[in-house]
């Protein structure tokens, strides 16, 4: 037989008819240690049979409660909430208390009439903030003080005085709640939790799940202490429930931001017709509509139209470069790459994959019948009464088509070497180098680094109606009025080569080479600026003293570069931070206590100001501290002697010396010279840039 009872509570014990019960307790429990001993005496258990020979306890295995895992509720278990006062800031603290077995349970019904329940004693939230010594004791009595006069949490109150950063103020309620707190800027909501939960629930509740399996359930919640909601999530999901604590302004940003997607994906499925996707055009030539008429038909299914058009206008609201469809064995991803880096913003069901890819490919104007061979092409659609442009890729993997469209910008405003941010005296030797009548000048960095904006920013500097700029590009990404700009089409047998040599007889001025890629391009362009052309080109290489090593390679004579080259420019770009949510904090704040030495060393070696901006995130930067991005640059000073060194082929440390001497500074320490003046911050600069010595 197995006795069952409800725990009974302190106030309950003070009531008249306490002292009977006690006397009936006290009872039953000598009934049950009689009959205890009786069965012990004959070799008898209380347990079920089938319990007896389990290593583990009945109540035990009714009860497996991983740990720092809320479990579901099950019958026999009670909580006891000791809800703090309002003066404290600390937020309810729960007790779980085990059922306990049957020859126990009469003496934890006395022990509970006659003791109270036992209270944790755990710092108060100002405590830490002083003991981390983030906030004064005055700081801490004038935020109790506005806290009396307005009835806030004295957290909300500290960061809206100013006092404490809302991330050090997370961290702090993580240690007074004994929870995991989310600190990054942005969190990677796992596919296995997508769609787990309701949306219209997790908008109502503030609720993000994060991460999911078959018993296991990860959510973040700016309070975790609402026990309600946690108990709503273990009904709804039937799993362990594990809370981890975010900023309510991360909470609200990731719905908007990661979930926002997956109720438009609802709506595409079920060819919702509130979506504001009609006023997308193809936008196509008059003599290739004919053509592909019959194949746009049979990829205009409703919800695959609707979802590839809001792939295309989301990109463009949320300022993407660059979509990625990217197919796996059992889902379907997209991300975009927003400020150079790529955030996942939909996992479609992976049926979709290959209608989506087909209707991209009539877009563009691809063979939808080919799908194990790369693929490029160019759309262009009409929106709100603006057209964009899209280059278009198709690249077969395992599981299917990637699709890569980036997104360009043909009509955007004219590009300033101004407006580059270039440092003075950078702009001051690119802007000499462009002014020379013949000559060859590089821009160099990885896909993606700006390259091409550069070389347009310096095209439209010296562009004037008494000079010839022809351009030779793949793809032309931006037009420029004044100058002529041709398409390379390798597929129609016009490579770089054979329209550089066309080029050169259509009396030139000013050359603009797409990228010197090979030794044949590279050698005609080097010719072209010893024979009165000024030669402009870009080059893949990782720093502006690289590019002579990576012509070396290409076959082209040393003499030959040191004979034209006017300047090497280097770049890349760096996430901005947030103008919205700009903020100071001091060097140490910013920078790893290991590196901090060494950093500081450079620091001062520039001697630069002791505090810097980071983004502490908002709404406008989706929460990442960072908006848009801003450019670093290295530029070669080149003079005659500049020019002998590279004849000799002297060292690389002394080639460097020499240029240091005439002022030259690295990308690096430029990277520095942008984190003091509030554009970007020490960490972006050490994720992008490798330091150099």
């Amino acid at each position: 037989m197995r006795l069952w009872h409800s725990l009974t509570n302190r106030k309950g014990n003070e009531s008249s008819g306490a002292p009977r019960r006690d006397r009936e307790a006290m009872r039953r429990v000598e009934e049950v240690e009689r009959r205890l001993a009786e069965l012990r005496s004959q070799g008898g258990s209380l347990l079920p049979e089938a319990q007896r020979e389990s290593s583990e306890p009945p109540w035990r295995q009714q009860l497996p409660s991983p740990p720092g895992l809320m479990p579901p509720r099950v019958e026999g278990q009670e909580a006891v909430c000791l809800a703090a006062e309002p003066a404290a800031e600390a937020s309810a603290l729960v007790l779980t208390e085990e059922v306990a077995p049957p020859e126990q349970e009469e003496r934890q019904q006395l022990e509970h009439v006659s003791q109270p329940p036992v209270r944790i004693r755990r710092l108060r939230l100002g405590e830490i903030l002083l003991r981390r010594n983030l906030i004064t004791q005055a700081q801490l009595d004038q935020a109790l003080e506005h806290q009396r006069h307005t009835g806030e949490r004295l957290g909300s109150v500290l960061v809206n005085l100013g006092f404490v950063t809302m991330q050090d103020m997370v961290t702090a309620l993580g240690e007074q709640l004994g929870v995991e707190v989310i600190l990054q800027d942005r969190v990677e909501i796992d596919p296995s939790a997508r769609g787990i939960l309701p949306l219209d629930f997790i908008r109502r509740h503030e609720v993000v799940p994060l991460w999911a399996n078959d018993k296991i359930l990860r959510i973040a919640m700016a309070d975790p202490t609402n026990l309600a909601i946690v108990d709503e999530v273990r009904f709804l999901t039937g799993r362990w429930v594990e809370v981890v604590l975010a900023a309510e302004a991360t909470v609200r940003a990731l719905i908007a931001n990661e979930f926002s997607s997956d109720s438009v994906m609802s709506e595409i499925i079920n060819e919702g017709s509130g979506l504001d996707l009609e006023k997308v055009e193809l936008e196509q030539d008059e003599e290739e509509k004919s053509n592909v008429y019959d194949l746009i038909q049979e990829s205009s299914g409703r919800p695959v139209v609707n979802f590839v058009n809001f792939l295309l206008t989301d990109s463009v609201r949320r300022r993407a470069s660059d979509v990625h469809i990217e197919p796996y064995e059992t889902s379907l991803r997209v991300r975009f790459r927003i400020d150079g880096e790529l955030q996942t913003i939909v996992s479609p069901p992976q049926r979709l994959h290959v209608p989506v890819i087909s209707r991209i490919k009539v877009m563009a104007g691809l063979d939808i019948s080919k799908r194990r061979i790369p693929q490029d092409g160019h759309l262009a659609v009409r929106y709100d009464g603006q057209v964009f442009h899209y280059r278009v890729s198709m690249l077969p993997t395992v599981y299917g088509e990637k699709c890569v469209m980036r997104l360009l910008t043909k009509e955007a405003e004219l590009a300033d070497l101004s407006r580059l941010g270039l440092p003075e005296p950078e702009e001051r030797r690119l802007r000499k180098a462009i002014a020379a009548p013949q000559g060859l000048v590089l821009v160099t960095g990885p896909t993606g680094s700006g390259k091409t904006t550069t070389v347009h920013a310096a095209l439209n500097a010296i562009s004037k109606p008494s000079i010839n700029i022809t351009t030779l590009e793949d793809p032309v990404e931006t037009t420029l009025p004044g100058i002529n700009h041709v398409q390379i089409n390798e597929a129609a047998g016009m490579g770089f080569a054979d329209a550089l040599r066309s080029l050169l007889r259509q009396d030139p001025d000013v050359v603009f080479v797409g990228e010197m890629r090979d030794a044949e391009v590279s050698s005609i362009a080097i010719r072209a600026s010893l024979t009165g052309h000024l030669v402009l080109s870009t080059l893949h290489t990782n720093s502006a003293m690289e590019c002579f090593d990576r012509l070396d390679d290409m076959g082209v004579e040393r003499y030959l570069v040191a004979a034209t080259i006017q300047t090497v420019v280097a770049q890349r770009l760096l996430r901005r931070v947030c103008d919205a949510c700009a903020e100071p904090i001091a060097l140490e704040q910013a920078v790893d206590e290991s590196d901090l030495a060494e950093f500081r060393q450079r620091w001062e070696r520039l001697g630069l100001p002791a505090t810097i901006q980071r983004g502490r995130g908002c709404e406008a930067c989706l929460m990442t501290g960072y908006r848009r991005r801003v450019g670093v640059y290295e530029v070669l000073p080149i003079d005659r002697q500049i020019r002998d060194m590279l004849r000799r082929k002297v060292a690389p440390e002394q080639l460097e010396a020499a240029l240091r001497e005439r002022g030259f500074r690295s990308m690096y320490e430029n990277g520095l010279l942008l984190c003091a003046q509030g554009l970007t911050t020490p960490s972006e600069v050490e994720r992008v840039l490798a330091r150099s010595d």
